[in-house]
């Protein structure tokens, strides 16, 4: 949400209708995407395996080494953001996180394949994307009209 005020405001819809969660993973994932495209933009950096020159074949797999420019970036994990997204796991989507969100379990089987697999499964930059879409679609059904409906009735108010 681009609106400062109204996303304070959603928030406080959120934490009123004890659904905080889905706002807390949607701003970390906001914040983890514009990270990303910060590093995109600037110069080469270094991915999740190490630091020789080759890449991996297979764009779902995690990079194997410096990226090229973000023009030729095709989902590889900056090694620096490796960190963020097992965090982002850990706090909203694995079972009994502190935050779990309410997700189906296609998708939740889905993450958990690939965050619990030992030695953990590569993974994309867009691994999120289809619970970042769920979660979108609880905060558009059951959020978004109580949003609305504080909106209008501040404007009457005025």
């Amino acid at each position: 949400m681009a609106d400062d005020k109204l996303f304070q405001v959603m928030v406080e819809i959120s934490r009123e209708v004890f659904s905080i969660e889905n706002v807390n993973f949607y701003s970390t994932l906001r914040e983890l995407k514009r990270d990303i495209e910060k590093m995109r933009r600037g110069s080469n950096y270094t991915s999740a395996e190490g630091d020789s020159p080759s890449r991996s074949s297979s764009s779902s797999e995690i990079c194997l080494a410096i990226t090229p420019p973000s023009s030729e970036i095709r989902g590889q994990i900056p090694r620096v953001l490796i960190p963020k997204y097992l965090a982002i796991y850990e706090s909203f989507i694995r079972p009994g996180a502190q935050q779990e969100l309410n997700l189906t379990a296609q998708t939740r089987e889905q993450l958990r394949a690939i965050f619990e697999a030992r030695p953990i499964l590569p993974f994309r930059v867009d691994c999120f994307d289809i619970a970042d879409d769920e979660v979108r679609s609880i905060l558009f059904e059951n959020i978004y009209p109580l949003l609305l409906q504080r909106v209008r009735k501040h404007y009457r108010g005025i």
